[in-house]
């Protein structure tokens, strides 16, 4: 029982970072290519090599809400802001 209720938890909770990039902008939202995925954020960033690339976390078998207009948790670790931390949310 300890095992199956351990799997459980992990299932439920599991998070990946995925990464990607911004190939444009439309009407519509953005036009994005995945590029990875990842299991810390940090490994995220780290792959983020231009100022379009993005990171979010997604949970593992859970449906995203299709309507959002953002990504929650997004970042653009290389569009810093002023004070040196990482940009968040859509791109402009």
């Amino acid at each position: 029982m300890k095992r199956l209720l351990a799997s459980l938890l992990v299932k439920f909770s599991a998070k990946v970072w995925v990464h990607g990039v911004v190939r444009k902008s439309t009407n519509e939202g953005a036009v994005w290519d995945f590029l990875g995925a990842y299991t810390s954020p940090g490994q995220a960033r780290n792959a983020c090599q231009s100022m379009n690339d993005f990171f979010f976390p997604a949970r593992l078998d859970v449906a995203m809400d299709r309507k959002l207009k953002s990504l929650p948790g997004i970042e653009f670790p290389r569009r810093a802001g002023e004070l040196g931390e990482p940009a968040k949310g859509h791109p402009a």
